[in-house]
């Protein structure tokens, strides 16, 4: 299983016994009922890390039905997948980060962060 899909996996857990139906229409079809729009774009973004060469993912479903905090997961897990699980990235320049910023905190520069902001 591939981390990008993993982290789908801890997020939706009952995804786990769905990861396959990709393989069979009738099972994708079962896979699919009683699921949210939400559910249904992080199973069908699942099924694309498990198996890209076979199942496609329309990213325009991010964009009917993903909003705020469920888009940011769904990139940063499209950025994961090209990042490590396949390796297409392989020198990253670009990170994610919502800090304005313009360094980054080493592990004191954190935890005193934290303590000012409570």
């Amino acid at each position: 299983m591939k981390r990008s899909t993993k982290r789908i996996i801890e997020t939706f857990p009952k995804f786990k016994g769905k990861l396959k139906a990709y393989e069979n229409i009738l099972l994708v079809e079962e896979a699919m009922k009683g699921l949210t729009d939400v559910e249904t774009v992080f199973l069908k973004l699942a099924w694309f890390f498990e198996a890209p060469e076979q199942e496609s993912f329309n990213i325009g479903l991010l964009y009917h039905h993903l909003d705020n905090d469920w888009l940011e997961i769904a990139l940063e897990l499209v950025n994961q997948f090209f990042q490590e699980d396949t390796h297409l990235i392989q020198k990253p320049t670009h990170s994610i980060l919502r800090e304005t910023t313009d360094h980054y905190f080493n592990q004191k520069q954190f935890a005193d962060f934290l303590s000012d902001h409570g």
